[in-house]
């Protein structure tokens, strides 16, 4: 019978802090989960994912890659073949599931890695398709976009850059919370957005600005400091360049009209 998915092989391994291996691939899918310990995977289509505590990567059939830890932790590797077109076409690139929380995905993760031999391969089967479909539907219900794993991280790196405008994360910061290399960020930001991360950032926060001056009596000064500028002056700066006149102004005809 064809389940779709072929349960290949699961082991759990303890990695010190100066672990490494180097690049290589396998026929079908490698899931590694790291409940503890992060690092670094680079992958040979450009693909750099840094890894933390609770993190799930999937590498695609074929795909070269390689793992320095940077701290000490352990890994979870399910290696799963796979004939299903549906899993074949979402799951085509390599990719970073942040801080995975399904407890039944979590569950079937540790159970699997710890499978005895006497376990039927019927029943691995069974349970590999369902671990991998499982995975899909967490990834679809993160991101919010369907089979685009891609769209995750520009998703993710937008909330941050929109939420945490006091204290704005620099570029290579938030390339690493969401598991990717600085410019393939800048990339595919770009590609989705049609603007840099940075404009996007100074947006969010220039938004917020104009919100503060237009709705309470916060002080320049208090404002520049709650959208993140090191002073009075950077904030008046940016804000003429985007705004075409100066905080003070904006402030009199917004309440002039109000």
């Amino acid at each position: 019978m064809d389940y779709g998915a072929e349960f290949v092989i699961a082991f759990a391994g303890v990695l010190s802090s100066t672990h490494s291996c180097h690049m290589h691939a396998h026929n079908g899918y490698e899931l590694v989960y790291h409940p503890s310990g992060s690092g670094l995977t680079k992958c040979a289509d450009g693909t750099e994912i840094s890894f933390a505590p609770g993190d799930l990567v999937i590498y695609p059939p074929d795909m070269p890659h390689d793992q320095k830890m940077k701290s000490a932790g352990i890994d979870n590797c399910v290696q799963v073949a796979v004939s299903d077109p549906e899993i074949l076409k979402i799951l085509n690139r390599p990719f970073l599931l942040k801080s995975l929380g399904k407890q039944s995905i979590l569950m079937e993760l540790e159970d699997i890695t710890h499978w005895r031999e006497e376990t039927s391969i019927e029943a691995k089967n069974l349970r590999a398709v369902a671990l991998m479909k499982s995975i899909i539907w967490e990834l679809n219900s993160k991101s919010g976009e369907e089979h685009d794993p891609a769209f995750l991280v520009v998703s993710e790196a937008r909330r941050i850059a929109s939420v945490e405008t006091a204290k704005p994360p620099k570029i290579r910061e938030i390339a690493r919370r969401v598991g990717v290399s600085n410019d393939y960020l800048r990339h595919l930001f770009r590609q989705y957005y049609g603007k840099s991360l940075k404009d996007f950032s100074l947006e969010c926060r220039l938004d917020r600005a104009r919100s503060l001056l237009a709705n309470t009596p916060m002080s320049l000064k208090e404002i520049s400091a709650e959208c993140g500028f090191a002073n009075e002056r950077a904030f008046s700066f940016a804000f003429r360049e985007r705004n075409s006149c100066t905080p003070g102004s904006y402030r009199e005809k917004s309440r002039g009209k109000a």
